[in-house]
């Protein structure tokens, strides 16, 4: 599924805000929007978000820097290397739990986005992630 937000703006401000269905059916689109537990229409905030954390998290996609990628493999590589870090490493705040009972005397736990989805239970280090082996 794939909307694009269209703005009218008069004098600078915007007026108007209409919604564009690319890929997928409208009606599946709306009961998803209102199944949504942050958000009651399309928006950019979430990409708009995602797109700042990659910027300030990888130098490769900062301009005018003597680290901007000019070539693709190099890029991508850095992106796979942000992606994993970010999923697997970096504990996000927004989805820590509080805990039943307090251990060591912490009062939440923290957890990474692929701990929130189920695929891992604990945070990763480093050094667990670029060791990992992985079977094709």
């Amino acid at each position: 599924m794939y909307c694009r937000i269209i703005k009218q703006k008069k004098k600078g401000r915007v007026v108007r805000v209409d919604t564009e269905v690319v890929f997928g059916d409208e009606q599946r689109i709306k009961e998803q929007i209102a199944n949504s537990p942050v958000s009651s229409h399309v928006n950019t905030a979430f990409v708009e978000r995602n797109n700042l954390t990659m910027r300030e998290r990888n130098r490769r996609l900062t301009r005018k820097t003597m680290g901007f990628s000019k070539e693709k493999i190099p890029l991508v590589e850095s992106l796979n290397l942000y992606s994993a870090i970010y999923h697997f490493v970096k504990p996000n705040s927004s989805l820590k739990s509080e805990l039943d009972v307090k251990e060591d005397n912490r009062r939440w736990l923290q957890k990474t986005p692929m701990m929130a989805a189920g695929i891992t239970d604990h945070i990763w280090t480093e050094e667990e992630l670029l060791t990992f082996r992985v079977f094709d």
